[in-house]
């Protein structure tokens, strides 16, 4: 008993292992919980991961079919990306809505694809105004073609008439050809003795011709100098006036013409004032009482113009013939210029004013010699009006062998120039007398410090020489206001009446 009452080691070890089993037992089953516990949240992660990747395939699907249907197939989406980066989807979307969009872009696809619509529906509408259009045209394209085939037809039938009588005539003309052969042989052998003949009279003939040559030579040398004569004293002239004037007024120094937009008169056309008894147009400068200058085409036969020069005890009144060598109605006048042309004797060419003063009338220089003798257009004809001849420089004047020798040529080209105009009947005329029928008046002076010149700077009016001590030079007579303009005459005061003819001119 008392043995058996004992406690042991193998008890204890008993009751340790016991306890220790009963520990172990709760915390299995206490870890069965947790594992139990850790299955089902893993199963619901599981299930939350399925429908999340479900949802980011779909998501996935959804941007590619966007891409498709946008058509950049860019890996980036392009948010929060930055404007006009073409390398996203977004960016190259937007790129597109604003090259393909144009004057039409919206903010977005839908605004722009709305705008292009309402562009599309008013293009349509005029598309269909265009076709009613094209239709009518297309109707009228039809009638006129139907014309057409109606004047075809008529043509066809007056061109197989024609083919007819051309059959006829051909007919004929080879019956005459074939008369004609026969005519040519009989003349040809006629023409073979004749021959013979001529041959024989050939040689005297020759010497007579040297001859008539020798006085014909002779004759022409005295007929060009009597010719010459003639024209000195009587200078015949051939020309008619262009018009005349209508009204005058001396105050304004202004005149109206009978010729106007129907003559086709040019502005700026200058015209020589004729006395009324004059012996001749175009004849000389003793008949020419002034100059005028067309400042305003009026109506189809009238133009108002201004006085550049007047005969101070002469003036210019209706019924005063006016010519101009350089203008007609209706034709071009041709010249031929030679000589070197210096219109206000500054030492300067005026070459180019002058081609520019009969230009602007309508008329042409078809042939000329330049300031270096070099000629330019064909030969003088009898289309050509006048040979203007300028002033022909003296080759012994200069020492600048250049310079002789441009002379030389103009003097050479002087002299075929005048032989040319002699043979076609064209009449000479100095550059001076030219100037003077065409009613051309130098507009300034140009005068160049330290440049030759010809005339004397004065100091005043009545000087005799530079730097003339300068007095009182009032005048004491009265003005008359016809002449108030560039030229004043002294007159005494009258307390009568002016004649009509210095008014606002006769006949208004």
């Amino acid at each position: 008993m008392a043995s058996g009452a004992r406690i042991t080691a193998v008890h204890v070890f008993l009751v340790v292992f016991v306890m220790a089993t009963l520990f172990l037992g709760a915390a299995v089953v206490f870890m069965a919980r947790d594992m139990d516990d850790l299955r089902a949240s893993a199963a619901k992660a599981n299930d939350a991961a399925e429908k999340t990747k479900d949802a980011n395939r779909k998501l996935d699907d959804e941007i590619q079919a966007l891409k498709n249907i946008i058509g950049h197939q860019l890996a980036e989406v392009g948010l929060g990306a930055q404007d006009g980066d073409v390398g996203t989807v977004l960016g190259a979307l937007q790129a597109d809505i604003q090259n393909y969009g144009g004057p039409e872009s919206g903010a977005n696809v839908s605004q722009t694809l709305q705008n292009l619509r309402t562009k599309i529906d008013s293009i349509t509408v005029q598309k269909q105004d265009v076709d009613v259009l094209l239709a009518d045209s297309q109707d009228q394209i039809t009638k006129l073609q139907q014309q057409y085939e109606v004047r075809v037809q008529n043509h066809d039938s007056r061109a197989q008439t024609m083919v007819a009588e051309v059959g006829t005539l051909r007919n004929q003309k080879d019956e005459a050809i074939a008369a004609k052969q026969q005519e040519i042989q009989q003349i040809r052998a006629e023409y073979s003795q004749i021959q013979i003949a001529m041959n024989q009279m050939k040689d005297q003939y020759e010497t007579q011709l040297k001859t008539v040559r020798d006085e014909r030579d002779k004759l022409e040398k005295i007929n060009e100098k009597l010719r010459r004569e003639i024209d000195s004293k009587t200078k015949v002239a051939f020309e008619r006036p262009d018009g005349e004037v209508q009204f005058v007024d001396h105050n304004s120094k202004t005149v109206w013409i009978n010729l106007g937009s129907d003559d086709h008169l040019p502005k700026r056309a200058n015209f020589s004032v004729y006395t009324k008894t004059n012996h001749g147009i175009g004849r000389g400068k003793d008949d020419i009482k002034g100059s005028i200058e067309v400042t305003r085409i009026i109506g189809p036969h009238q133009a108002e113009a201004r006085i550049l020069t007047d005969n101070l005890y002469e003036p210019i009144t209706a019924g005063d013939p006016i010519y101009t060598p350089i203008w007609s109605p209706g034709q071009t006048e041709n010249f031929a210029i030679v000589g070197l042309i210096d219109i206000d004797n500054d030492g300067v060419s005026d070459r180019d004013t002058l081609r520019q003063l009969v230009a602007a009338h309508g008329s042409k220089i078809t042939t000329e010699v330049d300031d270096q003798g070099m000629r330019a257009g064909g030969k003088i004809d009898v289309n050509t009006k006048y040979l203007v001849i300028g002033k022909i420089p003296d080759a012994s004047t200069v020492s600048d062998k250049e310079t002789q020798q441009e002379f030389l040529k103009i003097a050479k080209m002087h002299n075929e120039m005048r032989d040319e105009a002699q043979l076609q009947g064209v009449r000479e005329i100095s550059l001076k007398d030219f100037l003077l029928h065409i009613g051309y008046t130098p507009t300034r002076r140009v005068w160049t410090p330290g440049n030759a010149s010809n005339y004397t700077l004065k100091a005043g009016s009545r000087s005799t020489g530079v730097n003339e001590t300068i007095g009182d030079r009032s005048s004491s007579g009265q003005v008359s206001g016809v002449f108030s303009g560039n030229r004043r005459l002294k007159q005494k005061a009258s307390s009568g009446q002016t004649s009509g003819i210095y008014g606002r001119g006769s006949g208004r």
